[in-house]
């Protein structure tokens, strides 16, 4: 390394380094020191919190397994076949990744509520969607598939050509080679996009306030309980925050494990 590209990246370690810390890293500690200054396990006793712990660990795991079994097939015909508007398919899904929550939303109320685009199209059902523990589950697929799908699409597009072709020449069907070689290759990958997509889901507020309120024991998630907390008990609201980051800190931790699996094999 030239000297000149020594004193470059060490000065700009240290004026982003600093930065950094301030502003992404400092509120993170933040909301750890109080929280162990109020002690969590007072604030983790609530009847209000236990409960919404519960809606909030049971919606993502329903939607989590939602988004592997309908997302991965999805991912695999995006990545490896080739049909009209594949591209603006590849647009649309992306979209509630970067839409903001209460359109998001807004979108769900409009296609699956009582007068939606769906009762419309089928006016003999009457959809009792919206402020149900179901609402919540929709809101979290529509926001955390595209991740899924985004991670699973990448990884399909990395053909193992030989070892499918090998299992194609001794007489395995497309299906048995998808089962026997694609997706064990990709398994690691795929865990740690459903991993990223559950975090996303245990997160996820705006969509899920729109479209199925905060209902007690109902549909309060744990973001949800923060809102109404915040005006009533702000130490549940604080440990409710806590309890969110250390999921999000072991989420992520296992799915960049994960992610980095298939360069370990």
């Amino acid at each position: 390394m030239r000297p000149w590209q020594f004193y470059f990246q060490r000065s700009l370690l240290l004026v982003t380094v600093p930065l950094v810390a301030l502003f992404l890293i400092l509120p993170l500690l933040s909301l750890v020191e109080r929280t162990l200054r109020i002690g969590a396990g007072h604030a983790l006793s609530g009847n209000l919190l236990r409960e919404a712990i519960w809606v909030s660990l049971s919606t993502t795991t329903l939607s989590a397994l939602f988004i592997l079994i309908i997302g991965t097939p999805f991912a695999y015909v995006l990545a490896r076949k080739e049909f009209p508007l594949r591209g603006l398919i590849n647009i649309l899904v992306d979209i509630p990744i970067v839409l903001p929550p209460a359109a998001a939303g807004i979108a769900l109320l409009l296609a699956f509520g009582r007068n939606g685009l769906l009762s419309q199209w089928l006016p003999g059902i009457q959809l009792e969607i919206t402020f149900t523990r179901t609402a919540v589950i929709f809101a979290q697929l529509f926001v955390a598939a595209p991740l899924y799908i985004r991670v699973a699409h990448l990884r399909f597009q990395q053909r193992q050509v030989e070892l499918e072709e090998a299992a194609q020449v001794d007489g395995a069907s497309p299906w048995r080679v998808f089962w026997s070689v694609t997706f064990p290759l990709a398994a690691p990958t795929l865990a740690g996009g459903i991993v990223l997509s559950w975090a996303r889901a245990a997160g996820e507020f705006g969509a899920t306030l729109v479209f199925a309120g905060n209902l007690r024991a109902t549909t309060q998630t744990l973001p949800l309980l923060i809102e109404r907390a915040l005006a009533t008990d702000i130490d549940a609201a604080i440990a409710s925050a806590a309890f969110l980051l250390i999921l999000a800190f072991f989420a992520l931790l296992l799915a960049r494990w994960l992610l980095r699996l298939p360069d370990k094999m």
